[in-house]
């Protein structure tokens, strides 16, 4: 406007004014818009990684218009990830340590829990199968430490998270785990389910666990048994916008 006003005024022709005006719109509008949507774009993805959220893509947020399907992980997005082990007294304190000596080398939430009673023992031949569990080697003995299908045991329902460790030939002994919800996980689903954006959550824990978590927080759909390859190749109906 100010470039044609001026034009105008020093020239007294509309023509000239129009042009001169014209061409500012076309060199500075597409740079503008070039300068400001990847500024938009970084402000927003900060925003929404300091709340939790990671945008994995550049188009994430206009697709997250379009979102009317939410899928959760359970443990460290619904629940807190920090897990306690319930009644730790009850086990053979030279299990519990062998335990603890074997989850050490592991960063799963469930695997920290035992960390705190292990025993300064040497472990060979440790083994981590994703999804699985842990083996290990002790003075000559087989130590495994994981899923009931991983140690070889018969899977048992319980509402609490649970790990299976078993020691040579003795008889496989279930540890019994607690976390606790997220202050926001029924929140967010309440807003969610107000916003008519349907969810799910898929855990690794028995179908117990989560039952029992997702009545707490009130989901309607759930899968439990699911392995981390089978999250990543998840897909929900109606098919998840991933952003």
């Amino acid at each position: 406007a100010l470039t044609f006003i001026g034009w105008y005024v020093f020239s007294g022709d509309l023509r000239t004014a129009a042009l001169n005006s014209i061409a500012v719109l076309i060199i500075t509008c597409p740079c503008a818009l070039g300068l400001a949507v990847p500024a938009v774009h970084a402000v927003a993805a900060g925003k929404l990684f300091e709340k939790g959220i990671f945008a994995r893509s550049g188009d994430a947020l206009e697709r997250l218009a379009k979102i009317d399907h939410v899928v959760f992980d359970k443990t460290g997005t619904l629940t807190k990830g920090q897990f306690t082990l319930l009644n730790p007294e009850q086990y053979d304190p030279i299990i519990l340590g062998l335990a603890g000596a074997l989850s050490a080398s592991s960063t799963h939430p469930l695997s920290q829990a035992l960390k705190p009673y292990a025993l300064p023992n040497t472990l060979s031949h440790i083994d981590e199968r994703p999804g699985e569990g842990l083996r290990a080697v002790f003075k000559g003995e087989t130590l495994k430490l994981g899923s009931a299908a991983f140690i070889g045991a018969n899977p048992t329902h319980h509402e609490n998270s649970t790990v299976w460790f078993k020691y040579g030939d003795r008889s496989a002994l279930q540890f019994h785990f607690q976390d606790q919800l997220r202050d926001d996980a029924i929140a967010t689903i309440t807003q969610l389910q107000a916003m008519n954006i349907s969810q799910e959550m898929l855990t690794g824990d028995n179908p117990k666990t989560a039952e029992t978590i997702s009545k707490a927080i009130g989901l309607k759909h759930w899968k439990a048994n699911v392995t981390p390859k089978q999250k990543m190749k998840s897909r929900a109906q109606p098919k998840p916008q991933r952003i």
